[in-house]
């Protein structure tokens, strides 16, 4: 769906009933993406828990499977007479696998984390957009209100002129009934 906010704010203050007549739709469609987004936030979260918890007991799993190797191991090979406890964790620190390892749990958490923060961005720019569209009403409110008051009326009015004044004065009071009484 296209989302173009500044067209959709654009009150075409000659067609006031058009235009109260397509607020709604315009309107909806920000509400409805906004509580996408929504859905889509607490999706994310929940995936960041789960994902992080396997993506640990990964790391961790061959983190265990590196500190297996070097205790097997001759600690000769690794450059030390014996191995103690500090020794053993300090190679498997600097061990590439154990690294390589760590450096992947990272990047995956690192990029779950990213697509939520880029979808708690959207949301937040949709719900500024929904204060928007809420604002935008009250002001098509005010100009139909205006409008209905005579304040675009010109005193010197051809009679065909004043005809299709009033009818479309009647129209909009028509639309503004209707849409009180939807809301209700």
């Amino acid at each position: 769906m296209k989302y173009d906010l500044n067209e959709d704010l654009k009150i075409d203050e000659l067609n006031l009933h058009e235009e109260m007549a397509r607020h709604s739709q315009k309107a909806k469609k920000y509400y409805l993406e906004y509580a996408r987004l929504k859905k889509v936030e607490f999706r994310l979260k929940e995936q960041l828990t789960l994902k992080k918890a396997q993506y640990k007991r990964d790391y961790e799993l061959t983190r265990a499977n590196v500190e297996s190797e070097v205790r097997t191991s001759d600690p000769q090979e690794h450059g030390v007479e014996k191995f103690t406890e500090a020794t053993v964790q300090n190679i498997v620190n600097r061990h590439p696998d154990n690294i390589n390892a760590y450096n992947l749990y990272i990047d995956k958490v690192e990029e779950v984390v990213t697509d939520l923060s880029d979808v708690i961005e959207k949301k937040a720019v949709m719900k500024g957009a929904c204060v928007l569209m809420e604002q935008n009403k009250g002001l098509l409110e005010a100009l139909t209100r205006i409008f209905l008051s005579g304040y675009y009326s010109d005193n010197t009015v051809e009679p065909r002129i004043q005809q299709e004044k009033d009818t479309g004065k009647r129209r909009v009071q028509t639309k503004m009934l209707r849409t009180r009484k939807g809301a209700k």
